[in-house]
């Protein structure tokens, strides 16, 4: 019993050990660096242009410029500017898959 006890506890050790060789830590990283940076290339080349069409078509439905109007008089006029991007994004978390446990429903 306690020579098995030891050779898992050697094995968790050496697996750990393993874990912070800098060359698993690159390879482990690796994938979260490529994904960072296509997100950011796509993010400066794409969003002004997501952002003005969500925006353009927004404005373009009489109800909803209806519903703006009426939280301008309310007082939410900057909800007009935060509106466009949130859907860009909203989307864009639907379309990747980015997160398993994203509120959006399938």
């Amino acid at each position: 019993m306690r020579d098995t006890m030891v050779s898992v506890l050697d094995a968790f050790w050496r697996a750990v050990a393993y874990c912070l060789h800098p060359r698993v830590i690159v390879l482990s990283l690796l994938p979260l660096f490529i994904a960072a940076g296509l997100t950011f290339a796509l993010g400066y080349f794409f969003w002004e242009p997501a952002v003005a069409g969500v925006r353009g078509t927004l404005e373009s439905w009489s109800l909803l410029n209806a519903f703006m109007q009426w939280l301008d008089a309310m007082g939410a006029a900057n909800f007009r500017t935060v509106l466009a991007p949130l859907i860009v994004v909203a989307c864009a978390c639907r379309s990747w898959s980015c997160c398993r446990y994203c509120w959006w429903p399938r």
